[in-house]
């Protein structure tokens, strides 16, 4: 097979950005963009903030949004480029202290106009779920449709089919796109039977196009019967190849007797074909890789921007402005990280790491490279949560001025400044854990049952300074005043402030809560 050109699949008058092919080691890091000169000149004052889902198992779920973050601020398209996540750092309520920029663009990272997109993002955001403008905070809100709505799906799920097939005859072949499918949003379905329904109806030449889902059926658990043709393609409709489909699918397909460990902590990544069940199966990776995705979000963007009206000037760098003042004296401690200021650069390093030689630690150069530095610890674990008091030693990370060392310090511990130069502004709003239970829906809803003594327990376990997270927490159970706090004054370090439970925890209440009705019964 020949994949077909996917230079149609977005507006004809702007340039491709390219992807290397994905490699088998932390992609999410390694993967250089090679990025087109177009820059829309309506947007340098705007902030962009992808949205994605995020894992706090798999840290490969969060790749493709980090990629074209990171892409997007090499173009300098927009005044601020920035990521937030729903189970991973940066949380989406800390994402707006993040940005000085008073018109936001929210892209969400999701295949569907389903649960996430109409009901998590807005809510965790602040704005109405029925509006695609809104106001927080003094910010204007621009809200565009999701990745997975865009006309190039299926066309890129087409590619990606003809990609990992190769020169197996598409005649003579089934493809089957995997989606979730869940019973918290019908749309959810709906965006994988449209995509398909629109590759019917092109020239694919696949013998059958056929949805398929984890959890509704047809089931991809079934895909040997499902499929008729000998020869099977399976492309996932995921952003990333995350838990479900690099560890998840597979298990369903049986390619593997149990979920292996995350791609970017494999020396080989998955080879095609496999021979299952008495026919023979492609494997894709999933669609959110794949360079068009960059001009997907741009022409979305385009789409959500389109008649209104953006600013003309750049807003004041605030948090760049709040850090410079707090560590202006030198060297200043936040976190497990040491801050040495020389000349106009900055040099990071773990506090654990002062007395050595550069020499002895690995050197890093640029602001994007605290992400690698903050993704595992020591022993290879993945960090979602990157305030846990177990950040990587040995590294120094020298920044050339201001503004990356506010890029860099977002990465290590998101939306620091902006968040201590709110608190002692008094502009921050804090959310008390009873309030935080009240915002959840889904399966997160149960978490709402949790006792007090319960929940009592799981803060003190899980906000542990010595052994879970660094924050300083403003908030308490119910809306009591908390009066044990000693936050340091913004001309000193800054303090890790935690306004609000984060989704971890939540996640941590949710088992609690389902603890204690089976204790009772």
């Amino acid at each position: 097979m020949q994949a077909p050109s996917a230079t149609h699949l977005v507006s004809a008058n702007r340039a491709k950005i390219t992807f290397s092919p994905v490699s088998a080691r932390k992609y999410h890091t390694q993967m250089p963009i090679t990025t087109s000169s177009f820059t829309p000149p309506d947007w340098k004052n705007c902030a962009l903030l992808i949205v994605g889902h995020g894992s706090t198992e798999n840290p490969d779920s969060s790749a493709p949004t980090h990629l074209i973050v990171d892409s997007l601020r090499k173009r300098e398209v927009f005044a601020e480029v920035h990521a937030a996540f729903w189970k991973e750092d940066s949380s989406m309520r800390e994402a707006l202290a993040m940005i000085d920029a008073t018109t936001v663009f929210v892209v969400p990272m999701f295949i569907s106009e389903g649960y996430f997109t109409t009901e998590v993002i807005p809510r965790e955001l602040g704005f109405p779920a029925d509006k695609k403008v809104s106001t927080v905070d003094g910010k204007t809100i621009i809200y565009t449709r999701p990745a997975g709505v865009h006309p190039a799906m299926s066309q890129l799920l087409l590619k990606r089919a003809y990609e990992v097939a190769g020169d197996t005859p598409p005649e003579q072949s089934s493809l089957l796109v995997v989606g979730h499918g869940t019973a918290l949003n019908k749309q959810s379905r709906a965006a994988v039977a449209d995509r398909v329904k629109e590759i019917k109806q092109s020239d694919s030449r696949f013998a059958e196009v056929i949805d398929t889902y984890m959890e509704e059926a047809p089931l991809i658990s079934e895909w040997e019967s499902v499929a008729s043709q000998d020869n099977v393609v399976v492309v996932p409709f995921f952003i990333s190849d995350g838990l479900h489909s690099y560890q998840d699918i597979p298990v369903l397909l049986g390619m593997e007797s149990e979920p292996t460990a995350a791609a970017s902590q494999r020396d080989i990544f998955r080879h095609n074909p496999h021979h299952l069940r008495g026919k023979t199966l492609f494997y894709s990776s999933a669609i959110g890789t794949d360079p068009s995705m960059l001009d997907v979000v741009l022409d979305l963007v385009a789409e959500a921007g389109a008649g209104e009206i953006l600013p003309t000037t750049s807003a004041e760098p605030e948090n760049a402005l709040y850090l410079s003042t707090a560590i202006e004296n030198g060297t200043a401690t936040i976190g497990q990280i040491s801050i040495k200021t020389v000349g106009k650069r900055f040099e990071l390093r773990h506090i654990d790491d002062e007395e050595k030689s550069v020499d002895q630690l690995t050197t890093y150069s640029k602001a994007s490279d605290a992400r690698e530095i903050a993704f595992y610890n020591d022993t290879g674990d993945y960090r979602p949560l990157r305030t846990s008091p177990d950040l990587k030693t040995s590294w120094l990370l020298v920044v050339k001025d201001q503004d990356d060392l506010l890029q860099a310090l977002d990465y290590f511990y998101p939306a620091t400044a902006g968040l201590s130069r709110l608190y002692f502004t008094d502009s921050l709003d804090v959310c008390h854990f009873r309030d935080k239970l009240g915002r959840q829906t889904g399966m997160y809803r149960s978490a709402r049952t949790i006792s007090d003594s319960a929940a009592n327990q799981l803060i003190n376990r899980c906000c542990d300074p010595r052994n879970s997270c660094l924050k300083k927490r403003l908030w308490g159970l119910t809306a009591e005043k908390r009066t044990d706090l000693k936050l340091t004054a913004p001309e000193g370090a800054v303090d890790l402030i935690c306004q609000e439970p984060c989704n971890i925890l939540v996640a941590e209440a949710r088992k609690a809560a389902k603890s204690e009705v089976i204790k009772i019964v």
